[in-house]
């Protein structure tokens, strides 16, 4: 078996050769990597495109299980909907990469990167924050704690980013979110090469935010005295 990063990304690059004309971006956290965001490894590949075509999608994935398995892959698809499928990409050293493609919005054009068409910086950042808003993941705290740490926008840009993405983004329940923080144990985090120091620091910078989020709304979720 080889590196699974690599291996991933050699999947990536291929599909995107030949579905990133259909609309296709690398978007999840493959996106915040490639932008140089987060250095971490990451269990599946997110292909998406903006484009609301049913016909388009459906021969996408047929295009896309068609180079992956001319290359040498083997390819199972595991679920196929009318805008979501997942595969499950196995390379002929045995490195498997689990890749969904799917239909999302996103605001900017995509980045033309090495590996391909890779969703705008800002629309990454959108949309990690907003999976943080939505669900606890140990992953999404670790991205937004790298992403507020290189610097290339602001809290207030972070906020207003996700605000343009989710139209229900309320900053006292993103508060609420960022307080979950505590329940998610060290040894989760030490997936994802965490250590306990850098988990214990990573918790305060995420607590010392929801306090300023708390502080600058005054604690009331959006509505709360209608």
């Amino acid at each position: 078996m080889t590196d699974l990063r690599a291996a991933q990304r050699e999947a990536t690059a291929l599909v995107l050769r030949t579905v990133g004309g259909q609309g296709f971006v690398l978007a999840g956290s493959g996106a915040i990597r490639e932008h140089g965001l987060v250095d971490r490894s990451t269990r599946d590949i997110d292909l998406f495109t903006d484009r609301y075509d049913r016909e388009l999608f459906r021969t996408a994935v047929e295009d896309a299980v068609g180079v992956l398995s001319g290359h040498g892959y083997r390819v199972d698809v595991r679920r196929h909907d009318e805008l979501f499928a997942q595969l499950l990409v196995t390379s002929a050293q045995g490195d498997r990469v689990e890749m969904d493609l799917g239909y999302d919005w996103r605001g900017h054009a995509p980045a033309d990167l090495p590996i391909g068409p890779v969703l705008a910086a800002d629309d990454a950042v959108a949309s990690k924050l907003d999976a943080l808003y939505g669900r606890l993941e140990v992953r999404d705290f670790i991205d937004v704690d790298a992403i507020r740490a290189s610097g290339r926008w602001t809290d207030a840009d972070l906020l207003r980013l996700v605000a343009e993405r989710d139209d229900g983004y309320d900053p006292v329940v993103f508060a609420q979110q960022l307080r979950l923080v505590t329940r998610v144990a060290d040894d989760r985090f030490a997936e994802y090469g965490v250590a306990p120091p850098e988990v214990a620091a990573l918790r305060q910078r995420a607590l010392a935010w929801a306090g300023e989020l708390e502080d600058e709304t005054g604690g009331q979720p959006a509505g709360a005295n209608r």
